[in-house]
C-alpha cells in the first residue's frame, strides 16, 4: 500500500472502489428490507382494517320533563347510559340529548367524552337543575336530525334510543322527522317507555314508521340498565350478551373471542362480582370511584380485550350483571327480515346463514335455532343445514301483534364446551288479515308457434305479510278445456314472474282463454280479477309468408331491372340506328365510265350488302363497247363532307371479294384484303374483270 507524506499508508484506488461498492450494497439491502417491511405493514393494515368491527354512532334522547322526577328520581336513565359507554369500542361515538319543554343543548359527545376516550357524567346535576316542564318530543327529534346530519354516514352504523315517560305536548310532525331519520340518515331507532302514563300507541306508530318495531315498556327505573344493554347488543350486532348472571353460571369463549366485558348496575350502589377464569384465577369486578351523586358507583365494569379461551364461571354476584364478548362468527337472518309483516296464524318459513367476520360461510359444524315470542306464542325451532344455509319453518305465528324472532348459533369447542355466536334479532308485525293480490300485464293478445307454450310475463303476486301464501290459477281454454298452468307463491317484493300456457294439440288459428286466480294456501284477503286474453297459433304462412313474399318481390325487382335495361338498350339502339341510317343515306356509289350513281336507299339492317357486276348484282355495270364489262372497272364512293369540319366521318365501307380470283386493289394497284373508307371520294380500283361480281359490305 503506498505511503503518504506523513508516513501513513494511503489506500489504493482498488481498495477505495471496493469499500464504496460494499457501502452501496449495504445501502441497497437496507432499502430493500425497509421496502419489504413497509409492504408487509400495508398488508397487515389492510387486513386489520378489513376485519375491524363497523363503528357505531349512538344517540340517547332522555326525557327530562317534570314527571321524570317521580318515575326516575335516582337518575337510573343515566346509569343505563353509562352502561352503554362501558360496552362501546374506541371508534364508537355517543351523544346524549336531554329534553323537556325544549331540548337541552351542550350535552353531546364533546361534553361527556374526554380526550382519553372515557366519559365524564359530572354535569348531570346541572342537567337536573335545567329539567322540568313539558315534553317537547319534536324539538328532541329535530336535534337528533341535526346531529346525525353532521356526522359521516359511510361505513358506520347509527342508532337512536328514545326514552320518555309521558305524552308529547304536540305530536304533529313527529312521523315525518322519524321517517327522515330512518330513511335519509339510516338510523336504527329504539323507543323506551317508562312508567304507566306512556302513550304506547304513539311509540308503536313511530317504531313502525322507523321500520324497526322496537318498543320497550319498562315499569321500574331500576330495569333501565338491563333494557339499554339489551338494546346495545341488538343494534351493535357484534357481541354475545349473557344476561342475568347468577352464581354458578358458566359460559365458554373460543380461541378467536375478544373484548370480554362484565357490566353491572345496582340501584343502591357498589355492585360486585367474582369471576373464575379458565386457568383458575379469581377476578373481582367492583365499581369505579365515586364522583357526583352516586352516578358512577352504581355501575361496575370489567373489560378484557384478549380473554383466555375456555370456560368462565360466576362465583358470586351482587347486582344486575351481564357478560358480553365478541366471537368471530355470527348468524344472519335471510328471511324474514326485521320489520316484515306476517299474517295471523300463517306458516312462516325461515332462512339463515352462519358466517365469519369477513362474511364467509363458517367451516366448522354449527347449530342454529330460532325462538319466536308474542302474546301467546313461545316456541323454539331448530333449523336444518343445507349447504351454506339453514332453513326451517314456524307452523303458526299466532295472534296479531308483535312477533319477536331471535336466531342463535353455537359450535362445540375442542374441550366439549359450547361457544355461542353473535345472534340475530327480527321483530315482525302479525296482521289481523293480510292482503294477497295478483296483477296481470296489460297485454291481452299473444301468438306462438305450434306446440310452443305462451309466456305471460309481468305477473305479480304480492302480499303485505310474510308467510306461505299460494295462489292457484285455473285456466279455461278453447271450448272450456282446462289448460295446464302452475301455482304461484305470493312475495313481499315487487318481483314479476312468468307463467306459461300449454298449447299442445291446437291447430293454427285464433283462440280465447281466461285465467281465474284464487288463494289456495294461507288465510288472507285476496284480490285478483279474472284475466281474459286471446292467442294465435301461427301457421306456416304466418311464420314463413314474409320470406316467400320477400323472394317474390326480389324476383319481380330483378325482372323489372332486366326489362328496364332492355328498354334503355332498345331506345339507345334505335337512336343509334337512326343516326347510322342518316349517314348511309348520304353515301353515293358511282362506277367510273358510267353516269349511274347508286345511292344507298332505305337501310333495312345493320349491314347493307351491294353486289357490283355479274348476275344478281345490285348495280348494273356495263361498258361502252357493249361487251358487258370493263377491262378495269373502277368503283368510286362519294360521301358528302360534314357540315362541321370538326366532325369525323364515322361510316366505314368495306369491299370484300366473292371470288378468290378477284383482287381488290388500291389506286396504286396494291392488293387489299379489307379496304377501309376513311375519306370522302376515295377511289378504290378493282382488277381484273369481275365475272362473278363483287360484294361490298357497308358496316357502321
Amino acid at each position: 500500500m503506498p505511503k503518504r507524506e506523513d508516513g501513513l499508508h494511503r489506500p489504493s484506488q482498488q481498495a477505495m472502489f471496493a469499500k464504496l461498492s460494499h457501502k452501496r450494497i449495504h445501502t441497497l439491502l437496507r432499502s430493500l428490507v425497509a421496502g419489504i417491511v413497509w409492504l408487509a405493514w400495508l398488508w397487515l393494515s389492510a387486513t386489520t382494517s378489513a376485519q375491524e368491527r363497523t363503528p357505531l354512532d349512538v344517540m340517547v334522547i332522555l326525557d327530562e320533563s317534570g314527571s321524570m322526577s317521580t318515575n326516575d328520581p335516582s337518575l337510573e336513565r343515566y346509569a343505563a347510559t353509562q352502561l352503554i359507554t362501558r360496552l362501546m369500542g374506541t371508534n364508537d361515538t355517543l351523544s346524549v340529548l336531554p329534553f323537556h319543554t325544549e331540548r337541552i343543548e351542550g350535552y353531546g359527545i364533546n361534553s361527556f367524552r374526554k380526550t382519553d376516550g372515557t366519559y365524564d357524567f359530572r354535569d348531570i346535576p346541572s342537567i337536573r337543575r335545567e329539567g322540568g316542564g313539558g315534553t317537547n318530543m319534536r324539538s328532541a327529534f329535530e336535534g337528533a336530525l341535526q346531529r346525525f346530519s353532521s356526522l359521516p354516514i359511510t361505513n358506520r352504523r347509527r342508532a337512536l334510543v328514545f326514552l320518555t315517560d309521558g305524552m308529547p305536548d304536540d305530536s304533529s310532525g313527529l312521523v315525518q322527522l322519524v321517517r327522515r331519520l330512518a330513511e335519509d340518515q339510516k338510523v336504527r331507532m329504539y323507543f323506551v317507555g317508562l312508567g304507566s302514563m306512556v302513550n304506547v300507541g304513539l311509540l308503536e306508530a313511530l317504531a313502525k314508521t322507523a321500520g324497526t318495531l322496537r318498543v320497550y315498556s319498562v315499569q321500574r327505573a331500576e330495569d333501565l340498565p338491563d333494557t339499554f344493554g339489551e338494546i346495545f347488543s341488538d343494534f351493535s350486532a357484534r357481541e354475545v350478551a349473557i344476561t342475568n348472571l347468577r352464581p354458578g353460571q358458566t359460559f365458554a369463549l373460543g380461541p378467536s373471542a375478544k373484548n370480554l366485558r362484565i357490566t353491572m348496575a345496582k340501584a343502591g350502589g357498589n355492585p360486585t362480582l367474582r369471576l373464575q377464569a379458565p386457568d383458575g384465577r379469581m377476578v373481582s369486578v367492583t365499581a369505579l370511584p365515586r364522583t357526583i351523586g352516586g352516578q358512577v358507583t352504581r355501575v361496575a365494569s370489567l373489560h378484557v380485550p384478549s380473554p383466555v379461551r375456555g370456560t368462565y364461571k360466576i362465583q358470586s354476584v351482587d347486582g344486575a350483571a351481564q357478560a358480553t364478548y365478541e366471537p368471530n362468527f355470527r348468524v344472519v337472518l335471510l328471511s324474514p327480515r326485521d320489520g316484515d309483516r306476517v299474517g295471523q296464524n300463517a306458516e312462516l318459513p325461515i332462512r339463515a346463514r352462519v358466517e365469519t367476520d369477513d362474511r364467509q360461510p363458517i367451516a366448522e359444524p354449527a347449530k342454529v335455532s330460532v325462538s319466536a315470542q308474542n302474546g301467546n306464542l313461545n316456541l323454539r325451532v331448530d333449523l336444518t343445514r343445507s349447504g351454506a344455509e339453514f332453513s326451517g319453518r314456524i307452523p303458526d305465528v299466532g295472534a296479531p301483534g308483535r312477533l319477536v324472532l331471535k336466531a342463535t348459533t353455537s359450535r362445540e369447542l375442542d374441550d366439549g364446551s359450547i361457544e355461542l355466536g353473535v345472534p340475530a334479532n327480527a321483530q315482525l308485525e302479525v296482521l289481523v288479515r293480510p292482503i294477497v293480490s295478483i296483477t296481470f300485464p296489460n297485454t291481452s293478445r299473444f301468438q306462438t308457434r305450434p306446440g310452443q307454450p305462451i309466456a305471460i310475463r309481468g305477473v305479480r303476486v304480492k302480499t303485505n305479510a310474510h308467510g306461505a301464501y299460494v295462489v292457484g290459477l285455473r285456466l279455461t281454454g278453447p271450448n272450456g278445456t282446462e289448460l295446464r298452468v302452475k301455482s304461484l307463491a305470493a312475495q313481499t317484493s315487487d318481483q314479476p314472474v312468468t307463467i306459461e300456457v300449454d298449447t299442445k294439440g291446437l291447430e293454427p288459428g285464433e283462440y280465447e282463454f281466461s285465467i281465474t286466480p284464487s288463494l289456495i294456501q294461507g288465510k288472507a284477503d285476496f284480490k285478483g280479477p279474472t284475466y281474459e286474453a286471446q292467442f294465435r297459433v301461427l301457421s306456416w304462412w304466418d311464420l314463413w309468408g314474409w320470406l316467400v313474399l320477400a323472394i317474390l318481390g326480389l324476383l319481380v325487382l330483378i325482372v323489372c331491372l332486366v326489362l328496364a335495361y332492355m328498354a334503355v338498350w332498345w331506345v339507345q339502339y334505335q337512336r343509334w340506328r337512326r343516326r347510322v341510317d342518316r349517314k348511309l343515306r348520304s353515301i353515293k356509289v358511282r362506277v367510273e365510265g358510267s353516269d349511274e350513281v347508286f345511292r344507298l336507299g332505305d337501310v333495312s339492317g345493320l349491314v347493307q350488302s351491294i353486289t357490283l357486276g355479274g348476275a344478281g348484282s345490285s348495280i348494273d355495270v356495263s361498258s361502252g363497247t357493249g361487251d358487258g364489262g370493263f377491262s378495269k372497272p373502277v368503283l368510286r364512293i362519294e360521301c358528302p363532307r360534314p357540315r362541321r369540319p370538326s366532325l369525323r366521318f364515322p361510316t366505314r365501307l368495306y369491299l370484300v371479294r366473292q371470288d378468290p380470283d378477284v383482287q381488290i386493289l388500291n389506286t396504286d394497284e396494291t392488293p387489299l384484303g379489307r379496304v377501309s373508307i376513311k375519306e370522302p371520294n376515295q377511289i378504290i380500283a378493282v382488277s381484273p374483270e369481275v365475272p362473278g361480281g363483287l360484294l361490298m359490305e357497308i358496316e357502321p
